[in-house]
Parts: structure tokens; sequence; C-alpha cells
């Protein structure tokens, strides 16, 4: 038996930038924040809707990118989605190229000083990968992505074998595209800055052919 040492629990993930790499220009990144502009008010969360046991889940419009007809709504949800696929393969196994996909995609919008649109600590059961696309972000530094040690808080940890943080924070900028595990407990910090936080988020679930 070899003693290597191995490590049981590694979490991939995914961090680029996709107006850096050229696969979202200008006009494609500024058509979608334009998009999120002018159909805010749907894509908030509305309370009396997401007050009741049925939508308690249902804090965006989810099938926004499954019924449109918009280019630019189009031509984003496929690149995320080729996106997902490499990753998906990269850390996986090539099989996933041979699934059949499912997908839910969304907007999120995340207003100054309103902590309430700060979207709390969850993960996405019932899929296999989460993701999400920035259009715009707080010049102040505020609307953070917060992952969360999948391990947990172990309080053991001295100066020479140290401890483990329980989050790893992420300051995104405007472009970049995050893909981790479905199993990845994250959240959002509040928005303090006067810019809205605008991104697209969302999950895909890989499944056997039939």
């Amino acid at each position: 038996m070899s003693r290597e040492i191995q490590w049981l629990w590694p979490t991939p993930i995914m961090h680029c930038n996709l107006r850096e790499s050229g696969q979202v220009d200008a006009g494609l990144h500024d058509a979608l924040q334009a998009f999120s502009e002018r159909n805010q008010s749907r894509l908030l969360n509305d309370e009396k809707r997401s007050s009741t046991r049925e939508t308690l889940y249902t804090r965006y419009d989810t099938g926004i990118f499954k019924r449109t007809r918009n280019p630019q709504l189009k031509a984003i949800r496929e690149l995320i989605l080729s996106e997902c696929d490499d990753f998906a393969a990269q850390a996986y196994g090539d099989q996933v190229r041979q699934a059949r996909r499912d997908h839910t995609m969304w907007f999120v919008v995340q207003r100054s000083g309103q902590a309430k649109d700060a979207v709390h600590a969850h993960y996405h059961e019932g899929s296999d990968l989460a993701f999400v696309y920035y259009l715009t972000m707080p010049k102040d530094g505020s609307g953070q992505l917060v992952l969360m040690d999948p391990r947990g808080t172990v309080g053991r940890g001295g100066f020479v074998v140290p401890r483990h943080a329980l989050v790893n924070i992420i300051q995104p900028r405007e472009g970049d595209l995050i893909l981790f595990p479905r199993y990845l407990m994250h959240y959002t910090t509040p928005n303090t800055d006067n810019v809205t936080r605008r991104v697209i988020a969302g999950s895909v679930k890989y499944e056997r052919p039939h």
C-alpha cells in the first residue's frame, strides 16, 4: 500500500473573468445590466408572495431564462452552461458530457442599504453545481461572496498545525464567473454602497440519459 498522503475531501472551485477572456464583450455585458435595471421590480423579492410556504423558495423569477426570446439572455445562458459543463467534466469526469442537463437561472438584485436583499446562507440541494456571474458590483467592497468551509467549525488547531478558517471571502469583480459544488454553503454580505449589486445566479444538475 502506498504511503502517499491523500486529500480526502477537496472542493473544486472555478473562478475566472469572462470579460477579460473576451467571452463576454462590453455590448452583451451592458445589455444584461440594462435588462436587470429595466425589469428590477419583477426581479426583486415580492415580500407578500414569498411569505407563504408555497412560495418560500421562489424569491426570484427562476423561469425568466428558460422562456426568454431575448438574444442577450440566450447568449449568456448558453455561455454559462458551457462553462458549467467544462467545469463538471474537469472535476468529475467526461461522463457528464453524455448526461441530460437541467438548469435553473435567475437575476439577483441587491440594493444599497437593504439588508434583506442579501442572500442568506444556503446550498443548492437537488443539483450538482452552483454558479454566479457578476454584472455590477458595489465600489466600496461590500456585497462579497462568502463560501463556508464544508468541514465545518473545528475548534482544534495550534500554532504549528493551524486551524482552518470557517469561511473564504471572495471579492468579485464585474465579469467574474464563479462555479462550485452545490453542497458548498454560501451567502453574500450586505450592500452598503450606493451602487446596486446585480448578478446572474443559478444551478445545474446532470442526469443519466434515459
